[in-house]
């Protein structure tokens, strides 16, 4: 395995953890009453046992499709991937600094 390859596995496994802790920590907050999920697709759902699932399989149809467009469009898939793996990371910052304020 090349370490580009390796590289991308480790991209899209970020993906995949980055989406599931984003799930379970909005889940957590938004039960307890302390915050609001802000993604209108989604305010709905957050209260619902089912939205840690939702977001699994979200995070696995992300994977599946970017791991699809990588046989053909390997350099968009990656940069893709990054673009989604900086998303989320900005995103659990945003959500460990809401948790570690109030």
């Amino acid at each position: 395995m090349t370490k580009a390859n390796s590289t991308f596995l480790y991209l899209l496994g970020a993906i995949g953890l980055f989406q599931l802790a984003d799930g379970l920590i909005t889940y957590y907050v938004v039960t307890i009453g302390w915050a609001r999920e802000i993604n209108p697709l989604l305010s709905n759902l957050a209260h619902d046992a089912a939205y840690p699932f939702l977001k699994i399989t979200g995070a696995f149809v992300c994977v599946a499709l970017l791991w699809l467009v990588s046989k053909k469009y390997r350099m968009l898939a990656v940069i893709a991937a990054a673009i989604i793996v900086v998303f989320y990371a900005c995103v659990l910052g945003w959500n460990m600094h809401s948790l570690l304020t109030l």
